[in-house]
């Protein structure tokens, strides 16, 4: 049975249905980059108060933009800045009743198979601290010592790829 459900304003999926009806993708046009910008902008913005002029920055003309739809809906991005053999991914944002579903997992997969394919050598993020066993699962560690940024507590996550190339 392929079933999406909402139960207190969460989706609720059944596995087949999750296979036909979820899509992660690089994001390749205008009107979608723009949606995954204001999905950011509720997330980081509205949810965490990270001031607007560091939410968007110079960086995401050179990112890669990720996106995870439900059906045509976007409901979660991040971004990928890769510099010689390395990447900075980050601004992963999820719609908030879609959060807790394994989605961020899925879209960070995506991205690390792709950091593979491209050849990288190490995938680095600024994590926030409550965050850590996200990427701890992933393969990732922490690396140096806890900062703040934006007033939210973070810490360097570190994942090293093994080349396919």
């Amino acid at each position: 049975m392929k079933t999406v459900s909402q139960n207190n304003n969460r989706l609720n999926f059944n596995a087949d249905s999750m296979v036909d009806r979820i899509r992660i993708a690089r994001i390749v046009e205008d009107k979608d980059l723009q949606k995954a910008f204001a999905l950011r902008h509720q997330v980081f913005v509205e949810e965490q108060n990270v001031p607007t002029e560091l939410e968007l920055d110079e960086l995401d003309q050179q990112a890669i933009h990720w996106g995870v739809w439900l059906d045509t809906e976007l409901i979660g991005t991040a971004r990928i800045i890769v510099k010689n053999d390395e990447a900075k991914g980050g601004r992963i944002a999820l719609r908030k009743n879609c959060r807790r579903l394994g989605l961020g997992k899925h879209l960070l997969q995506a991205m690390l198979l792709e950091a593979q394919l491209l050849g990288l050598k190490r995938v680095y993020g600024d994590a926030q601290l409550r965050l850590v066993d996200f990427y701890t699962q992933l393969g990732f560690v922490p690396e140096g010592e806890v900062f703040i940024e934006a007033g939210i507590e973070h810490i360097r996550m570190v994942k090293h790829i093994v080349s396919s190339k």
